[in-house]
């Protein structure tokens, strides 16, 4: 009776979807036939394709919403894969509980306690200062960044409650390889050109960007030493990293060094190999700098990447590097803002579309970073959105959450494939808080991406803590039946 019922139940629940989204493309195509919009269609069939996808998928829903989060995005589709994946993770796990399919995991961490404060300031500011969606006639762009913050808070708010077993943490490592990679084929140049600006689009290769993801997986996978004995997995290493040089982006190119460091300190070993070897790559990086303009000519992502050494670079990077005069004007207006304003900031995200279209005229790029919160210093940033006491709350949680998950890393099995993946989804935690101060300071897409790593990191906790607690019982019954043989 028991396997009849879940078998109803399992039914039930593919009926509702295949339904469902049947009766959505059908209707979606109607409208797109009568409207001669093409590309209305593709989006159609690309989210039919997902969603039926997920139908096979059953235990491993989430599959497909990890997919999205490690892709920057999908042609066509305007969201970046964190928004839409961590949209279809929490429906997926919202539906899922509705027919009871899905047994939530008792969060020890007290996530919501702890965020309180953070989340009163920013919906007070969001009541004091509304705005509204300009897909829906709005003239604000503002709340697609409130809706970033309430997508993040989903995902950490449902992450705490599941539990990844070891053979899903596997497929969890293969589903992050897999969706890093695909944005070999995703971005574009057409992205480039958005992100750094007609000036850049030709010289960076954005497009590589995600290889630090694939260079940060096999560093957590294997130890250090076992890329020196092995060709295959040195050649694999050395050759992400390189890409991750020539994608132009400094974070990227040192993100697998910082990753080595890191788990050199949390596992305890292999530190001084660690140390030598970084004394060979600050060698090669001189000779790099050195070297250009007198032996070679290196290309211009390369350059870009390495303009925080001194060297012979183009004049087109001038403002980077040392002198860095981007990052220091926009931390100069955000000072002058806190000043102004320093228990409200600015009162949110409430932009107006005229502005924002001013701006990317070109007449001024520095208040166009600044106007869309990205402010490349995140507590500076949110106190100049949001005011002083929310960046001191949020710093409140960011605190407690990487010393939460600091002290959890030594309970993993050491080669296990959940202690590879937390220790991978730790590193982005505190990557994330490295890169706050410099690289990725935007008010919403920073507490988002905080969010994310730490929900994933309290999943994988859940699941270790669920082995412990069943050893025991293993060790009971092997121990029974040892003396049952006897």
């Amino acid at each position: 009776m028991i396997v009849s019922l879940e078998n109803y139940k399992t039914k039930l629940y593919q009926c509702f979807f295949g339904f469902g989204f049947i009766g959505f493309a059908l209707t979606a195509i109607r409208r797109i036939v009568t409207s001669g919009n093409s590309h209305h269609l593709y989006v159609v069939v690309v989210f039919t394709l997902l969603f039926a996808l997920i139908l096979g998928l059953d235990r491993y829903y989430w599959v497909l919403g990890c997919y999205l989060i490690f892709t920057i995005g999908i042609p066509y589709i305007k969201t970046s894969g964190l928004e839409l994946g961590g949209g279809t993770l929490v429906c997926m796990y919202f539906l899922r509980s509705i027919f009871r399919r899905e047994i939530p995991a008792k969060p020890e961490f007290p996530t919501f306690w702890i965020l309180i404060p953070y989340i009163a300031c920013v919906a007070v500011m969001f009541v004091i200062n509304p705005c509204g969606l300009f897909i829906f006639g709005a003239q604000s762009i503002g709340s697609r960044f409130y809706a970033m913050l309430v997508i993040g808070l989903a995902v950490l708010f449902v992450l705490e409650r599941m539990t990844f077993t070891e053979q899903q943490a596997k497929v969890l490592f293969y589903t992050a390889m897999a969706g890093s990679l695909s944005c070999l084929v995703f971005v574009s140049r057409a992205a480039d050109s958005v992100i750094s600006g007609d000036a850049f689009s030709d010289s960076l290769h954005y497009e590589f960007l995600q290889m630090r993801i694939v260079a940060m997986l096999l560093l957590c996978r294997y130890p250090i030493s076992r890329f020196l004995s092995d060709f295959r997995l040195f050649l694999c290493i050395a050759t992400a990293w390189t890409l991750c040089v020539y994608s132009g982006n400094r974070t990227a190119g040192m993100t697998p060094p910082v990753c080595a460091a890191i788990l050199a300190f949390v596992r305890r070993r292999e530190r001084m190999l660690v140390v030598l070897l970084a004394a060979v790559g600050m060698f090669g990086l001189v000779f790099l700098a050195v070297g250009h303009g007198n032996l070679y000519q290196l290309p211009t992502s390369v350059q870009k990447a390495l303009s925080f050494l001194p060297g012979d670079w183009d004049a087109k990077w001038s403002d980077y590097g040392f002198k860095d005069r981007f990052r220091a004007e926009l931390r100069r207006m955000a000072k002058d803002q806190i000043r102004q304003s320093p228990w409200t900031g600015r009162k949110g995200f409430a932009i107006n579309l005229g502005e924002v279209s001013w701006v990317a005229a070109g007449n001024d790029a520095y208040a166009g970073h600044a106007l869309t919160g990205n402010w490349h210093n995140v507590w500076l940033g949110l106190a100049a959105d949001f005011g002083v006491p929310c960046a001191m709350f949020f710093a409140l949680f960011y605190a407690c959450a990487i010393i939460y998950a600091y002290r959890k890393t030594r309970i993993f099995r050491p080669g296990s494939w959940l202690e590879s993946m937390y220790l991978f989804v730790f590193i982005q935690l505190f990557l994330v808080f490295l890169n706050s101060f410099f690289a990725g300071g935007h008010s919403a897409k920073t507490p988002e991406e905080t969010f994310l790593w730490f929900g994933f990191c309290l999943a994988l906790i859940n699941g270790r803590e669920a082995e412990l607690r069943s050893e025991p019982t293993l060790i009971h019954m092997v121990s029974a039946n040892s003396n049952g043989e006897h």
